[in-house]
Parts: structure tokens; C-alpha cells; sequence
């Protein structure tokens, strides 16, 4: 009989749990990688990948803007040119730059989704068209990637790396 009371508990306290909605950013990470970590190198393939719940893998709508270190070399003319700036492989159209800022607009949704909402990633990469370059010194910075639409900190990743 006791058995049953504890289970009879159990069940009613499950059942009493409030539901939990689904953040778009829930259980978000990020990192960031560089081709190369040598002070000063450039060009630097600079890679910006960014985890948190998505729709059928789908990013969600809007913008990544991504804030480069303000001691990394930024061309802009160079990373708004076709092919310098790649989301998930392929090719960003519309970058814009406003000093080491960078607005990367994210893909169309696709026509058909489905309904699932679970983990997922958008990778950003810098290519060697970018022509990025690394700080002077070696001493660990951030990277600060941020979704455009989504107010307060919920959209926001702070990315270290170190240059060694």
C-alpha cells in the first residue's frame, strides 16, 4: 500500500507541473575558431558556430550580428564581397559592416517546416576573402554574436579566443 501512496504522489506532481514553453535561445552555446592563432596573421578563416533551439534546424528570420574584437583587422569592402561571409556553406548575400560589426542576414525560411522544435546550430564563417586579421598581441578577446530580432541577452553569445 505504500508503494501505491508514493507512486499516486509522484504522478500528481508531474501532472502539476507547470508546462515550460520553449525558448528560442533555451539551451544556447556558441564557439569560435580561427585557421590560424598567430599574432597579426591575416588572412585568418574565422568560423562562428552558434547552438540553441531552432524549428527543423531552421535559424530563425532576421540577422546574426556578429562584433568582431576591436583589435582584429576588418576590411569592409572585402567581407561585403560575394563569398567572403558564409552561412552554413553558403554564400551570405546583403553583409553589411559598420566598423567591427558585422550583419550577417540569415536564409529565407524554407516553404515547408515542419513542427519540431529541438537543438540546433548556424554556422557563420569569415572566409580568406574576408581578409581578417588578428590582434597584435597575444592575449585571449571576444566575439560577441547576437540574433537581430530578439531583445535583451536571450539572443546573445560571448565567444573567447586566444591568440598564442
Amino acid at each position: 500500500m505504500g508503494r501505491r501512496l508514493v507512486a499516486c504522489a509522484l504522478v500528481t506532481l508531474v501532472a502539476a507541473a507547470p508546462a515550460v514553453a520553449a525558448s528560442p535561445f533555451g539551451a544556447k552555446s556558441g564557439t569560435v575558431t580561427l585557421s590560424n592563432t598567430a599574432p597579426s596573421a591575416r588572412p585568418v578563416v574565422v568560423t562562428v558556430k552558434l547552438s540553441y533551439e531552432m524549428q527543423c534546424g531552421y535559424p530563425g528570420t532576421g540577422s546574426i550580428v556578429v562584433d568582431l574584437s576591436k583589435q582584429m583587422a576588418v576590411a569592409p569592402a572585402a567581407i561585403r564581397s560575394a563569398g567572403a561571409v558564409l552561412v552554413n556553406g553558403t554564400a551570405a548575400k546583403g553583409v553589411t559592416v559598420t566598423g567591427d560589426t558585422v550583419t550577417v542576414p540569415l536564409p529565407k525560411r524554407p516553404r515547408i517546416m515542419c513542427d519540431v522544435i529541438g537543438p540546433g546550430s548556424v554556422t557563420i564563417t569569415f572566409t580568406k576573402k574576408a581578409d581578417v586579421g588578428n590582434p597584435a598581441q597575444v592575449a585571449r578577446y571576444n566575439i560577441t554574436a547576437k540574433r537581430s530580432n530578439l531583445s535583451g541577452t536571450a539572443g546573445t553569445f560571448l565567444l573567447g579566443f586566444t591568440i598564442s
